[in-house]
């Protein structure tokens, strides 16, 4: 177990003991995960935070998440080619992706018949899996990636899908994305939004604070910590977008596109 004194998105010390959540896949479970709360930031999270291994017996072997393939793979490709988009994300064809905390590399064997450039980053062992299937994947994080490999190496689109929250160090992890990307390129986030009617009046017993698989309950106030902390200063722009089918979700995407002339940045709703 890792206690933090500061809030590990803004680093304020005025973090405070909330409550000790239940697992949420485990609800016959007693609770056992202490969350504190940032008053300034308003970040909710788990604290102190269990390490990989200490979290090893709730990611089995057969985690949906590390599966190398997609159900159904030739259809899921014939139908993103035709809406030209796969995941909510247009199609680059031709152009370098990656997928931060890919899992198995299921999603990257799609893109890779869409005729994209992938490669991924996972810190499981489910990225051997992914490379004996051909998919270039680093095992590590983000932070060890470039750590090892530098920052040269840049890529067009970032993808971070429902992970940035289960990272111990999520601003460091931002700054890893920044560092890897490419003029003109955009990262993708999209995370449970925490600050949703359900999460605000459900606390850990919504689905989707899911402890714990996310130590950090993430939604724009924080995010916009997270971004200025993370690097993207005047020369980026935000964009949070609440779509009516994400809404029904709880889910809430953010798209942070690297533009070099901007002068700000502007949130969109």
């Amino acid at each position: 177990m890792q206690k933090y004194t500061n809030c590990p998105v803004c680093s304020s010390k005025n973090i405070s003991y909330q409550y000790m959540a239940g697992t949420a896949r485990k609800p016959k479970e007693p609770p056992k995960w202490p969350v504190d709360r940032c008053a300034d930031c308003s970040l909710v999270f788990v604290n102190p935070r269990p390490t990989w291994d200490e979290l090893s017996d709730y990611y089995p072997s057969g985690w949906q998440c590390y599966n190398t393939y997609v159900s159904d793979e030739e259809d899921v490709v014939k139908e993103a080619k035709e809406l030209n988009e796969y995941r909510h994300i247009p199609i680059p064809v031709g152009k370098r992706l990656l997928d931060v905390g890919c899992g198995g590399g299921s999603f990257l064997q799609v893109f890779k018949k869409l005729g994209v450039e992938v490669a991924g980053i996972e810190p499981s062992s489910s990225a051997a899996a992914a490379r004996e299937c051909g998919i270039d994947v680093f095992t590590g994080t983000v932070e060890e990636y470039i750590a090892k490999n530098g920052s040269d190496e840049k890529f067009d689109v970032i993808l971070c899908s429902h992970v940035l929250g289960a990272t111990p160090f999520p601003v460091e992890t931002l700054d890893g994305m920044r560092q890897l990307l490419a003029p003109n390129g955009y990262i993708w986030v999209a995370v449970p939004n925490a600050d949703s009617e359900y999460g605000r009046k459900l606390g850990w017993r919504w689905h989707s604070t899911d402890y714990p698989y996310i130590f950090d309950q993430l939604h724009s106030k924080n995010l916009g910590f997270s971004r200025r902390k993370g690097g993207f200063g005047n020369s980026a722009k935000l964009y949070l977008l609440f779509a009516r089918v994400a809404d029904l979700f709880d889910l809430f995407v953010a798209a942070i596109s690297l533009v070099c002339t901007a002068q700000s940045y502007q949130l969109t709703y």
